[in-house]
């Protein structure tokens, strides 16, 4: 082996910090500017208030950048409450489709409940024109991500 990086590590280390946007214990909530990516990860499971939090965070960020692209990175999440969820779906979903969210990756909880329960809320964006692709791995939704259009009105550039 000759110690050079291949084309992927390249790509990574040549990818510009994201923005910190939110940091805690539960959640980290980052920008990456030059991909107009708002991307997320859950730690661990969230205290009340939290999810919405977060969520609310984000599509503040998604309408300020003219951003068309979010990155769930769910690896650690059990599961979201009943009551997050129908928020989410009654208050946050439509914000975030209005102001022109069109392709989330999800890096796929590894709890099956966790799981379950995200395929469940990815036949239901998919259902409303987002295009949603599920990963193993950050890297590979990255990937995803930074290949699929950034034109708001999905003509290819």
């Amino acid at each position: 082996m000759s110690g050079k990086p291949t084309g992927r590590e390249e790509k990574e280390q040549a990818r510009a910090e994201p923005l910190v946007i939110l940091e805690n214990e539960q959640v980290s909530l980052w920008y990456h500017p030059e991909a107009k990516i708002v991307h997320h990860k859950i730690h661990r499971f969230l205290d009340r208030g939290m999810f919405q939090n977060l969520l609310e965070t984000g599509v503040e960020c998604l309408e300020r950048q003219g951003a068309h692209k979010w990155l769930s990175d769910d690896e650690n999440s059990v599961v979201v409450s009943p009551e997050d969820l129908a928020w989410s779906r009654t208050v946050w979903r439509p914000r975030a489709v209005g102001a022109g969210l069109r392709y989330w990756a999800v890096v796929t909880p590894t709890s099956s409940v966790g799981s379950l329960q995200m395929k469940s809320l990815i036949a239901e964006y998919r259902a409303l024109g987002v295009t949603v692709r599920a990963h193993a791995s950050l890297i590979d939704a990255l990937t995803w991500l930074d290949s699929v259009d950034t034109d708001p009105t999905g003509a290819r550039s």
